[in-house]
């Protein structure tokens, strides 16, 4: 019997992977047996939710960051020149730290050489012993890692794909998200075969990374499989379960996490999300009513002292392992979110390209209550992220600039959902490769095609 690894250490492979038909199809396989890697704490739900005769759960501790890790972390983003990676860079580091990496980026990252390096350095200094008890007991005929750019506390998948090279262990990576090239920095352990959802990443991976795209294979996004076949939540039975009115239209507001707006916006006290739920309260409530959903992420989200009206309703989704993961419950409120909203306002996440897929009006913000902010502390420094940027430029989502444009694309939404249907068709064409429901197979043939 042969063994395959499969990490989940990090947020959504639960959903993403594991709840999938990937592990579905791999569980079929007589002659094979998986081994789960994840978190101690994450071993008991993995056990009960898929736990099988061939299925083994590892609790595996995980490690602080070590200097060492740190730094060579620190030259992987100086390394990749993209708008994304300079913008959280500026947020992390002081302006000195900020203008030294710069001008590694500007110099260095140039090169194509310091990639190599950089991945030369971290195979040589950092830990290849992190898993030997688990390479001894299982003998792994194949590992594969559900996050290659892992930044979690522990790095876990890179340790793990550092330690299978040097056992001579074949390795089959998946970029976990659409926007993990262009921000977390230069790949630094790189697998046999990296598995990428569209080709917008898979040039990504080749232009930013130095992949070469022989090794790059393109299946699609598995949990979408889910996506494509799901039957939502009868309409009457979704909105009274939450109190909300089936005969309104409906706008989903997502709200965006104080964590994030404090970090991104340089504000003690962001303002955004109170202020829209202000605006969002001008809507006629007879007409139009508000479901506003908080973040899985960093989920404090500060409105003060404001009061929702009737028809708006705060909506806290369920989480796995006091992070953001979410259980097939909490996906399937998503999908009932989604599906029987009329319009979806995200902030700068996958949930707009989710909303996409349910074929949902998207409208991007891009302003603030604050008038003529500069764009460092604005709404507006999201538009020009890379993974963002073709919801866009298809003609997917629509961008509005002030309070009254907003509510007007609302309404001309609600009067008509079919505008821009095409764009969200391009989006959807682009970003997922294919809907056909058969991405978590084709992702399931890599593995035993390689094995």
């Amino acid at each position: 019997m042969k063994t395959i690894f499969i990490t989940a250490f990090t947020n959504f492979v639960v959903r993403n992977i594991l709840s999938t038909d990937f592990l579905r199809i791999l569980k079929g396989q007589q002659d094979i047996r998986l081994v789960i890697l994840a978190p101690i704490e994450s071993r008991g739900y993995l056990e009960d939710h898929f736990g099988a005769p061939n299925v083994v759960i590892e609790g595996v501790p995980v490690l602080g960051p070590s200097k060492l890790k740190t730094l060579i972390g620190y030259f992987s983003r100086a390394l990749l020149n993209t708008y994304t990676a300079k913008l959280f860079l500026r947020l992390r580091l002081t302006k000195s730290g900020y203008f030294f990496n710069r001008l590694l980026g500007l110099t260095l990252g140039r090169l194509r050489v310091m990639r190599t390096l950089l991945r030369l350095l971290d195979y040589k200094l950092l830990t290849k012993k992190r898993f030997a008890k688990y390479f001894n007991h299982y003998q792994p005929a194949l590992i594969f890692s559900t996050d290659i750019t892992d930044r979690s506390a522990g790095e876990s998948d890179i340790d793990l794909i550092r330690e299978a090279k040097q056992r001579g262990v074949f390795v089959v990576g998946m970029v976990r998200s659409w926007d993990n090239l262009t921000t977390r920095g230069i790949i630094r352990e790189a697998s046999d075969i990296i598995v990428v959802h569209n080709e917008t990443i898979k040039e990504e991976c080749f232009e930013y990374h130095g992949i070469p795209k022989t090794r790059i294979s393109v299946v699609g996004i598995p949990h979408y499989d889910n996506y494509g076949r799901v039957k939502p939540t009868p309409r009457e039975k979704f909105f009274h379960s939450l109190g909300l009115d089936p005969k309104k239209k409906t706008v989903l507001f997502v709200a965006i996490a104080d964590m994030f707006l404090k970090k991104q916006l340089k504000s003690s006290k962001p303002t955004f999300n109170k202020y829209m739920l202000e605006v969002l309260r001008e809507l006629d409530p007879a007409r139009f009513q508000i479901l506003v959903r908080f973040p899985l992420i960093g989920n404090a989200v500060d409105l003060k002292d404001f009061t929702p009206p009737a028809n708006m309703i705060f909506d806290y989704p369920g989480k796995l392992f006091d992070k953001g993961e979410l259980g097939p419950a909490s996906d399937g409120h998503l999908i009932d979110s989604l599906y029987h909203s009329d319009v979806v306002v995200p902030g700068p996440s996958t949930i707009a390209l989710d909303a996409m897929f349910f074929g949902k009006p998207v409208i991007i913000i891009a302003f603030d209550k604050e008038k003529n902010l500069p764009r460092d502390v604005s709404m507006k420094k999201f538009l020009p992220i890379e993974h963002l940027r073709p919801l866009t430029d298809l003609g997917g989502a629509r961008i509005t600039w002030d309070a009254k444009d907003f509510l007007r694309q609302l309404k001309d939404y609600f009067d008509n959902p079919d505008l821009d249907e095409d764009g969200r068709r391009r989006v959807v064409n682009a970003m997922c490769y294919k809907t056909d429901g058969n991405a978590s197979k084709r992702l399931a043939q890599i593995v035993l095609a390689n094995i």
